[in-house]
């Protein structure tokens, strides 16, 4: 993303060297909330991939010295290097609208609603879930990128990615849509179960039908058109008549 990047690595005090992941962050404010998601409960590491470890700003900008690359960094979170993410599946795989894959569309949508509900267990929502934010490892399908995540009742949409987004989060203004900013007085949408729920079920219904439920661009940013079909959904407005669906 614009705050982040991903790296993959060795664990050279590891034998033999272990895969691992490196996730660096320009943002205290994203690190803070994706720690703070991780409590580290004895459960945790079944619904999301764990760390090995954290860095912040004080160590990380001590390791970071002379690393062209992360100019501009301040956090670091290692962890295991999963198998694929579901955004890598569905691109690559014949999974999606593909009616004899559908018992495996259950199967790994099963695991991560799980997920899900862990972290509404714990009064949290993950605030930003789509196919680039699950993984498999070893065969079991879990979370990743928690640094969207707030407790219930906190304003959420600081960090959002459109095409996943329910509709509550946008709004008009001077006849253009645009997405509420919880910084703004006013427009402050106080974080809820049902913001997973919507994105969950968009992610299900790209699985099942083989298109997503907006047109949306590669960054998962909507488009005009998609922007319209999200506004009106759920009002006595017809999608179809648009071009898009009820």
């Amino acid at each position: 993303s614009a705050t982040c990047k991903i790296f993959f690595a060795l664990d050279h005090e590891q034998s033999p060297h272990e895969p691992v992941a490196l996730k660096v962050m320009q943002s205290g404010e994203q690190f803070a909330r994706e720690m703070a998601a991780r409590v580290g409960g004895e459960d945790e590491g079944e619904y999301v991939l764990c760390l090995f470890a954290s860095h912040d700003k004080d160590d990380f900008d001590k390791a970071a010295i002379g690393v062209s690359d992360l100019l501009g960094y301040s956090f670091g979170l290692a962890m295991p290097r999963a198998d694929k993410t579901l955004q890598d599946i569905i691109v690559h795989k014949n999974i999606v609208g593909n009616p004899k894959m559908l018992s495996l569309v259950r199967t790994l949508m099963h695991q991560l609603g799980r997920s899900l509900l862990y972290l509404h267990s714990l009064g949290r929502i993950h605030g930003d879930f789509k196919p680039l934010n699950a993984v498999r490892m070893d065969e079991r399908w879990k979370l990743i990128d928690l640094d969207a995540s707030v407790a219930l009742g906190e304003p959420t949409g600081r960090k959002l990615s459109e095409a996943f987004c329910p509709p509550e989060l946008l709004m008009e203004e001077t006849g253009k849509l645009r997405f509420r900013s919880p910084d703004i007085m006013g427009e402050n949408l106080p974080a809820a179960q049902s913001f997973d729920l919507w994105s969950f079920g968009a992610v299900l219904f790209q699985l099942v039908t083989g298109e997503p439920l907006f047109p949306a661009s590669h960054g998962d940013d909507l488009s005009h058109e998609g922007k319209r079909q999200l506004a009106c959904w759920g009002s006595s407005l017809s999608l179809i008549a648009g071009g898009g669906r009820q």
